[in-house]
């Protein structure tokens, strides 16, 4: 689809990878449960947390629930199939939930942007069910190399800056003016193509990745409501 053209315009339908994620994640929480490490925070999100893993100081490998090319519906179902075994090792308290961009996914797949938006706001809705006295941090779309996604980023980010806004308990993390180049439009050149910064235009990589932890690191401050 293009720019203009119709939309997708049925809801984004369930990753093939769900139950593997959760069948992987169920392994994590009860790895990490024995290991004796110290709890801190869980994150559920998509390729932009999920291809971080293993590079971030502010979220644990193990407790990292992120499934690259997920939605928000998937986010959502993630942490409500895990959230017994959570229970079981009383990690239902975590000092933040770290969230994906609940729209990145749904954009780079043109589907139609008030389902977008909807099925966002229901599972942000559905984490703060879960997690009611947890701060969630979300962060939003970056600077993306995708006509229709860029079309709607800066008005998704600022929605989701409004859920945030009005949770109360909640922490916005902007990732689209932070690495945009000129205009605000595109991607810094730096992030594309070299490797110091982004392989793609989507996804971190170096420099980017430190910043991006820095910026999740700050945004569980008590007070701090955007980052």
């Amino acid at each position: 689809a293009q720019l203009g053209a119709e939309p997708y315009k049925h809801q984004f339908g369930p990753h093939p990878g769900l139950k593997d994620s959760v069948d992987e994640s169920k392994k994590n929480i009860a790895e990490f449960y024995y290991s004796g490490r110290k709890f801190k925070v869980i994150g559920f999100g998509d390729s932009i947390l999920k291809l971080t893993q293993y590079k971030l100081n502010a979220l644990d490998p193990l407790l990292n629930f992120a499934l690259s090319g997920s939605g928000s519906p998937d986010m959502a179902a993630i942490a409500e199939a895990l959230y017994q075994d959570l229970e079981n090792c009383g990690y239902t308290f975590p000092d933040a939930v770290y969230l994906g961009t609940l729209g990145g996914n749904p954009l780079l797949s043109h589907q139609d942007f008030e389902y977008i938006r909807s099925e966002a706001a229901f599972a942000f809705k559905k984490i703060r069910e879960l997690f009611p006295h947890t701060k969630i941090v979300v962060y939003g779309i970056p600077p993306i190399f995708d006509a229709y996604a860029t079309h709607y980023a800066n008005e998704f980010n600022q929605f989701l800056l409004t859920l945030v806004m009005a949770d109360g308990n909640a922490c916005y993390v902007d990732l689209y003016f932070r690495f945009a180049g000129p205009l605000s439009l595109w991607p810094q050149l730096k992030m594309f193509p070299s490797p110091d910064d982004s392989i793609d235009g989507i996804h971190l990589t170096g420099k980017a990745i430190l910043e991006f932890d820095k910026c999740l690191q700050r945004a569980i401050a008590p007070g701090v409501v955007v980052v």
